[in-house]
């Protein structure tokens, strides 16, 4: 009785989950019924969008790049040959002065020296004085045919001549006690003050010439193929390979003009590279075409680009366009993807040479890709369409159907991979870019 009870007191609350349960299941029921049915469309395939450039075979002279100091051509030490006190020494015989050839550094006590010319003045008199004696008395005695006649008149020409000999050293002696400029140029460094002693072998300063500077310029094994090394000097100055040194003062960068004289005695033992030998004339002069360019100072460092040789049916490509080191990616004219093996000459400061691989009118893709297959489709924008279109080709690019399904194949399996998979596949199929040259080492 309890129960029945019970359950007559809770009847509404029994009741309404039970209804509530069975609408639920009827909506549902409907909802599936009068589903929209879902339209199947085929999966398109996304296809990269590249940037191409054409491509043509060139004669170029391929400039290399180096870097070096500047160095005086002619550097010495100055140094006295005489002896005594220094009396005066020119202004411009300072820290930095600049002189012309034969100009007049300083003057030393020159007293000592005329005394001694006054000494051998006298003896040269003397010489001459016995030698006349001589000759007269083998005259008067007739021992001109004698040998004592002719050993006596020997001896006194012998005696007058070491005394003239003298008489020229200490002349010279004399003339050095001024200290004269053999060339025109700066003075680097002065070591000598007004009044002080000196002796012969004292340094006085040291000095170099202004009218050629010097540069070595490291290149390596690669680099010296493409340049006419001149090994000998030659005759002829316009055969030499021109050099063009840049550098940076503020933020304004000047240029002077050279060439490549030689190399060093050999192979630097230390960085295995060969050092040319590049002169700059008048590297202290101006230039109309750059206003207020400084001289080219020793101690400065320089870029310097040098004049490669002649080449012939060479292809020059953006560093950005070679892969893998040795592949460069074409199109042909249906915009499917080749890879091509190439044969690099040189990899410059900004473009690669390429010496065979590729032929005249070739589009090389310039844009990095992830995943690349032979005769894969690629998109062009609409005037790269038009040009690769309109542009003739010199070689059919043979794409077989087996080929072609083949790419469409791993297209399609390619674009329905979950991101990680694709990111996995892209992983194993990277093309990684070359690495670009090591700076080459100071000298």
């Amino acid at each position: 009785m309890e129960i029945k009870q019970l359950l007559r007191k809770n009847k509404v609350k029994v009741i309404a989950p039970v209804i509530l349960i069975g609408g639920g299941l009827l909506l549902s029921s409907l909802l599936v019924f009068f589903k929209p049915q879902v339209q199947k469309q085929a999966a398109q395939p996304k296809l990269p969008v590249v940037t191409v450039t054409k491509v043509n075979a060139q004669s170029i002279k391929i400039p290399l790049y180096s870097r070096g100091t500047v160095k005086p051509s002619t550097e010495i030490i100055l140094t006295s040959e005489v002896q005594g006190k220094v009396l005066w020494i020119a202004p411009n015989f300072a820290n930095g002065g600049t002189f012309k050839t034969g100009e007049t550094l300083l003057r030393i006590d020159p007293v000592n020296y005329r005394l001694e010319l006054s000494k051998v003045n006298s003896m040269v008199s003397k010489a001459e004085l016995n030698l006349a004696a001589v000759k007269a008395d083998i005259r008067i005695n007739a021992l001109d045919k004698s040998k004592i006649g002719q050993a006596r008149i020997s001896e006194a020409e012998t005696q007058l001549e070491a005394a003239k000999a003298d008489h020229e050293r200490v002349q010279i002696m004399l003339e050095k006690t001024e200290i004269r400029a053999p060339f025109s140029g700066r003075v680097l460094e002065k070591a000598v003050g007004a009044g002080q002693y000196i002796g012969p072998g004292v340094q006085l300063g040291r000095i170099f010439a202004t009218n050629r500077a010097e540069i070595y310029l490291p290149v390596s094994d690669t680099q010296l193929q493409l340049i006419n090394v001149p090994y000998q000097t030659n005759e002829d100055k316009s055969l030499n390979p021109q050099v063009r040194l840049q550098s940076s003062y503020g933020d304004k960068t000047y240029y002077w003009l050279g060439s490549v004289v030689g190399t060093t005695g050999g192979v630097n033992t230390r960085n295995r590279l060969m050092y040319l030998i590049a002169h700059i004339d008048e590297p202290f002069s101006n230039d109309p075409a750059q206003p207020g360019r400084p001289p080219l100072t020793a101690g400065r460092f320089v870029e310097a680009e040098i004049e490669g040789a002649h080449f012939d049916n060479i292809f020059s490509i953006p560093r950005e366009a070679l892969r893998n080191t040795h592949q460069v990616l074409t199109v042909d004219k249906n915009q499917r993807l080749h890879i091509k093996k190439v044969d690099v000459l040189y990899r410059g400061k900004n473009n690669i040479y390429i010496k065979s691989g590729l032929t005249e009118n070739d589009f090389i893709v310039l844009t990095p890709m992830d995943i690349v297959v032979e005769g894969m489709r690629v998109l062009l924008s609409d005037s790269q369409q038009a040009e690769l279109v309109a542009t003739p080709a010199n070689t059919a690019i043979s794409t077989t159907p087996e080929n072609i399904i083949r790419v469409k194949k791993v297209e399609e399996e390619i674009n329905t991979l979950p991101v990680e998979e694709k990111e996995k596949a892209a992983h194993a199929t990277d093309l990684q870019e070359a690495e670009a040259p090591q700076p080459l080492p100071e000298q």
